[in-house]
């Protein structure tokens, strides 16, 4: 579980950097949805990229490759701060906003994502941060 959590987040980290990229290369934005499974199962969070529509002035999903899209699993315990707010994460909805919006400029939404996960006796903890400088990982660490 703790290796499968591990490799989790640091695809979501690559894929988020491939994203930031992609959005300073073409001037627009995009946003990240974080959602919890339906399912219920413990520690599940979805991520979705989203895309502004000036037309409809609402966020869509963005056409971007599955892969771009995807799952953390396994966490124990999962916390989200947004400009230093802790937000609950919902469940998936069509009417949902992105929680993280990366702009034009390679800034991205001040956010942190903590995910732990417990096992033999040890526990090991990612959090995924965005800022001025883009999205950043640390982690791993066994406590």
């Amino acid at each position: 579980r703790r290796r499968a959590l591990g490799d989790s987040v640091r695809q979501a980290h690559a894929v988020m950097q491939l994203q930031e990229e992609e959005v300073v290369l073409s001037g627009g934005q995009a946003g990240l949805l974080l959602t919890r499974s339906d399912e219920g199962s413990q520690g599940a969070i979805h991520y979705r990229w989203m895309g502004w529509s000036a037309l409809e002035q609402r966020w869509l999903e963005a056409n971007v490759p599955a892969r771009f899209n995807g799952v953390l699993e396994g966490a124990d315990d999962v916390l989200l701060l947004v400009d230093g707010e802790e937000l609950a994460i919902p469940e998936y909805s069509e009417k949902l906003n992105p929680q993280i919006v990366v702009f034009a400029s390679g800034e991205v939404t001040d956010f942190e994502l903590q995910l732990t996960v417990e096992a033999d006796g040890a526990v090991d903890a990612w959090e995924l941060r965005g800022g001025f400088d883009g999205f950043e990982l640390d982690g791993g660490d066994e406590h």
